[in-house]
């Protein structure tokens, strides 16, 4: 059969498991920092574009995913602003991560094909890593298109780096040209992935796996090929060091207690390989829950004890090559090292995307040495079974009241579903249940500043000032390094007439958070008309519409004082 007929089967069916997600909102977790309120984004502009290449965004430097963003935001505002008044469409990006997603799919097929030289064992294994539910995250939510586009270029990393071994220590002059490139096209495709997102730099490990197990290369040969790749790794991985500080993690985790965490984060997601049910955004595994547990020492040793009777019995290089492609990208994020999600918690579905080219591989290597045909039928139904399972999964990412609901079933003492989900009610308007889930949040979580600015919204909403104030004091005493809560009680200040407290705020919000001055110069500019100050009042809110020229607040109060 050829090869296109069986890109269109692969297409075709991930259509079928994901394309409800094409209709489904943003979700509040993400979604609304990254894309629909970025203010970067409002409006779309060169200057803008550059600003996530020059400098970091949220504490993150993933130039490439937030210029992709841009993009999907720019034609969003393009087909539905006019008609709808909405900014941003998320069927536009959820669009966009469907197509990538089976972009991804079909280079894994292309890979398998090149290793195994078999296209239904290729097929099989490219279904399994698009069809498993734990995907389901990343593809789903908007936010998870930098593991989409850095995984796609991984993949393309690998391919390159495949054609180029096949090629190596060849004496034809013209396939040693071809050779050469390859490897350059590699170091491209590397250089991609982490501009989409740092933590690619694991694909240097892959790498190596590939050339050393599956190549049969020197070691020394091996070690020189990623030599170069690891050199240009290092600043963005220095960079990302740099802007994420371990600000919010509560407890870091003693030094010889972390392999029994990195143990229960394998095990975990082991499990999950094969059980897939029970799957949500937050399964709150933080380190001290999972060393309090009296499960850990059987979880935490159990990856370690399998891994070296393999390393001992059996010396399969395919195998081995599987394992170690689905274990070493989870290794930044497997408690090794302290990162901020393990104060909620250190296991993730959206880590394991790209992991499951491991799996995918020891399925196609399986299904070519023993070319069964009742072992493929048999792949077939599991595979089957597992879209079924995948396009149930989507339906819980709907929007963000169905997708909390759900996770608060898989995990009961989630604070994060509990402040997403009251974030969702008081957007409706629903300010009782809001109240109730804030109150939830801090109660598991008293160290939550998030909702405790929350809780102040609500009650400034309510016009409760003095238990606002008391909110937003809590939340900078928590996090003081966060711009809003000081932009909030800056807000509730001038409510108040406490405008020389207000404008201390301000200032403090405009230090922390450049990026939203837009917004603060007309909260600033409000408090100066109140004072009577007119003229400064006019050139804070021309101040705003400069740094954010969609600013409508700051327009009309502009046109406003202009008028008289």
């Amino acid at each position: 059969m050829q090869t296109r007929y069986f890109i269109l089967g692969i297409t075709f069916i991930i259509l079928v498991g994901y394309l409800n997600i094409t209709r489904h909102d943003f979700i509040n977790c993400d979604d609304n920092i990254n894309i629909y309120e970025n203010p970067y984004f409002h409006p779309i502009n060169l200057s803008n574009t550059l600003h996530f290449w020059t400098s970091t965004y949220e504490h993150l430097y993933i130039p490439l995913t937030y210029t992709v963003w841009a993009m999907e935001s720019k034609i969003s505002n393009a087909l539905t602003s006019e008609s709808t008044g909405r900014r941003d469409n998320s069927h536009i990006f959820h669009t966009a991560n469907l197509i990538i997603h089976i972009l991804n799919a079909i280079m894994i097929f292309t890979i398998l094909n090149l290793l195994v030289r078999n296209k239904w064992a290729a097929c099989v294994g490219a279904l399994l890593s698009a069809l498993h539910p734990v995907q389901v995250e990343t593809v789903a939510w908007a936010s998870g298109l930098k593991g989409l586009l850095s995984s796609t270029f991984s993949l393309m990393a690998i391919w390159s780096f495949i054609l180029y071994s096949s090629r190596f220590g060849s004496q034809d002059e013209s396939l040693r040209a071809r050779t050469k490139f390859y490897f350059m096209l590699t170091h491209l495709f590397f250089l991609l992935a982490m501009l989409a997102k740092p933590s690619a730099i694991m694909i240097t490990v892959v790498l190596f796996i590939v050339g050393y197990l599956l190549f049969e290369k020197p070691l020394k040969q091996c070690v020189k090929e990623q030599f170069s790749l690891v050199i240009i790794g290092i600043p963005f991985i220095i960079v990302t060091k740099l802007s994420q500080p371990n600000l919010e993690i509560s407890t870091i985790t003693p030094l010889l207690k972390r392999p029994l965490i990195v143990g229960d984060t394998f095990f975990f997601y082991f499990s999950k390989l094969v059980y897939p049910f029970a799957l949500g955004p937050d399964y709150g595994r933080t380190p001290q829950l999972v060393l309090q547990s009296s499960w850990i020492y059987f979880t935490g040793t159990l990856p370690f004890i399998i891994a070296a009777i393999i390393l001992w019995r059996y010396r399969g290089q395919w195998p081995l090559a599987a394992i170690g492609i689905f274990l070493a990208p989870l290794l930044p994020v497997s408690g090794v090292i302290p990162f901020n999600f393990q104060n909620i918690s250190t296991t993730a579905d959206r880590y394991v995307y790209f992991s499951m080219f491991g799996p995918s591989l020891a399925l196609a290597w399986f299904l070519a040495k023993y070319r069964d045909r009742r072992l493929l039928y048999i792949c077939l139904c599991a595979i089957f079974c597992l879209g079924i399972r995948t396009f149930a999964q989507t339906r819980y990412w709907r929007n963000s009241i169905t997708l909390f609901e759900h996770a608060l079933s898989v995990n009961p003492n989630s604070w994060l579903s509990h402040n997403n989900l009251g974030l969702a009610f008081q957007e409706q308007g629903r300010y009782p249940e809001a109240l109730r889930h804030y109150q939830e949040a801090v109660q598991l979580n008293p160290n939550s500043y998030v909702a405790y600015v929350n809780l102040g919204v609500l009650a400034m909403l309510d016009q409760k000032y003095v238990r606002a104030v008391e909110y937003y004091s809590k939340a900078i005493k928590l996090n003081p390094s966060s711009a809003k809560p000081h932009n909030n009680v800056a807000n509730v200040y001038q409510k108040m007439g406490y405008y020389e407290k207000a404008i201390d705020h301000y200032n403090r919000a405009l230090s922390l958070s450049p990026q939203f001055a837009g917004a603060i110069y007309n909260n600033i500019g409000s408090l100066r008309e109140l004072q009577g100050g007119i003229e400064e009042a006019i050139y804070y809110y021309q101040k705003a519409l400069a740094m954010n020229p969609n600013l409508v607040q700051a327009r009309m109060n502009l046109e406003r004082l202009m008028a008289q």
